[in-house]
């Protein structure tokens, strides 16, 4: 019974961490303009030993109701953004300064945008194995619980 709870639990809490990505729907989306893009290094530590990588330094303004606005958040888990410096890959590499993008504002609070509303893709396969272990969890406790004499 306890891998049956354990798997619901795992999958309670995607939902949960997903929930927010589905409120992204309603914010209206207007064009704003790159003001700022960089790729900035910064030190983490793996392990036993610190490795260099990049994050994106991106800042954009947008006007939303007639008010101008500044923003810098990129995507709703934006800590999870950083890459190793060799990437020729990089989510942010369309955000080029001095360039027109679409930016997603939140209606109740014009301050608070995004560019990317999407999940990440980098956290996808993220969310997905989580939901293969809860499932697998799920099924082995049912198997234990009620297949075994």
């Amino acid at each position: 019974m306890i891998l049956i709870i354990l798997g619901v639990a795992i999958i309670g809490w995607v939902v949960f961490k997903l929930t927010p990505y589905h409120k992204l729907k309603e914010w209206d989306e207007v064009e704003g303009l790159i003001t700022r893009s960089e790729s900035v290094p910064f030190e983490e530590s793996q392990v036993y030993v610190n490795v260099t990588l990049i994050r994106p330094a991106i800042e954009y303004s947008y006007s939303y109701n007639g008010q101008d606005f500044k923003g810098h958040t990129i995507s709703l888990e934006a800590h999870s953004l950083k890459a190793n410096p060799d990437s020729r890959n990089l989510i942010w590499s369309k955000w080029v300064k001095d360039q027109t993008c679409p930016v997603y504002v939140n209606p109740i609070n014009p301050q608070i945008a995004l560019l990317y509303r999407g999940i990440l893709p980098n956290r996808i396969n993220h969310y997905l194995a989580l939901v293969i272990v809860a499932v697998l969890l799920i099924s082995i406790g049912s198997w234990v619980q009620y297949a075994q004499p």
